[in-house]
């Protein structure tokens, strides 16, 4: 069987960085301005296309293997940056746990 890849995977993950690392950097005054909430809003409308693809990435993310998770886990730290380290290492941590995820639904299969 041919391996998937994982482009559709980062490109899914890369939208919802964005979405999270720009509301991030709206909210460091507390408030978010008209300009920011427009700024979020386009970001999120990409949303629209990870939806659409649901089903090649949810393929790609239960094919992965041990290397396309590292290389994902890099991008994702690498992508993901939050004003607080704290909040941004859990974070990374977490995503690190869910993609392990995809081994469990192998299993029960």
């Amino acid at each position: 069987m041919e391996k998937l890849g994982i482009e559709k995977l980062k490109e899914a993950l890369g939208i919802v960085i964005d979405i999270a690392t720009i509301t991030d950097k709206s909210l460091e005054d507390k408030k978010l301005s008209t300009l920011e909430k427009i700024s979020i809003g386009i970001k999120a409308l990409k949303l629209v296309t990870v939806i659409k693809n649901i089903k090649p990435i949810i393929a790609e993310y239960k094919d992965l293997d041990e290397a396309e998770k590292a290389e994902i886990i890099a991008y994702f730290k690498e992508k993901f940056d939050l004003r607080n380290d704290i909040i941004e290492d859990v974070i990374e941590k977490i995503f690190e746990t869910l993609l392990s995820f995809n081994e469990i639904f192998d299993s029960i299969k």
